[in-house]
């Protein structure tokens, strides 16, 4: 399956707001996972809701339920795409569930946030995704995520790293 970009040009505003508001579940989503682990996702999931986008709701319910349940990231890739393609004709909500898809697996894998928020800022273009990649790094930092990562890496075992 080909992936679908809508130019944030051509998008209106509610659009744009969209994608903002994909961005910043997944961001604040990642932060709670690296935290206190993915199943503390389960309620913010359940209570996720969009009179907007309703599809783009529901699809990202499901497929981050696929992860707190521990389902395998190929069986998620393989729901996940096929619920895309099967769900909109519209390019826009293709984008979004694409999106939407890409946060969901970097979650599961245990991406760390700021890299995250660079992979989904990715749909906005270079020039849109700098200024808002700074509010959400600057979010992501005042979280204590650094401190908790900072921690993480000071508590690992060097004897075990391998060069």
């Amino acid at each position: 399956m080909e992936m679908v970009f809508v130019r944030y040009d051509d998008m209106n505003e509610a659009q744009k707001a969209e994608i903002f508001n994909i961005i910043d579940t997944f961001i604040d989503f990642s932060i709670k996972a690296w935290k206190e682990g993915i199943l503390a996702l389960e309620d913010d999931v359940n209570k996720l809701f969009n009179k907007a986008f309703p599809k783009n709701c529901l699809y990202m319910k499901r497929v981050l339920q696929f992860v707190i349940d521990g389902v395998d990231e190929n069986v998620l890739i393989d729901i996940g795409k096929t619920l895309i393609s099967s769900s909109t004709d519209n390019d826009f909500e293709k984008m979004c569930f694409e999106m939407i898809l890409g946060g969901t697996m970097g979650i599961q894998r245990g991406e760390n946030p700021h890299i995250l928020a660079q992979r989904l800022s990715a749909y906005m273009g270079i020039v849109e995704s700098e200024t808002f990649i700074e509010k959400e790094f600057a979010k992501i930092d005042s979280s204590d995520f650094s401190n908790h990562f900072e921690n993480q890496i000071d508590s690992t075992d060097e004897s075990n790293l391998t060069e």
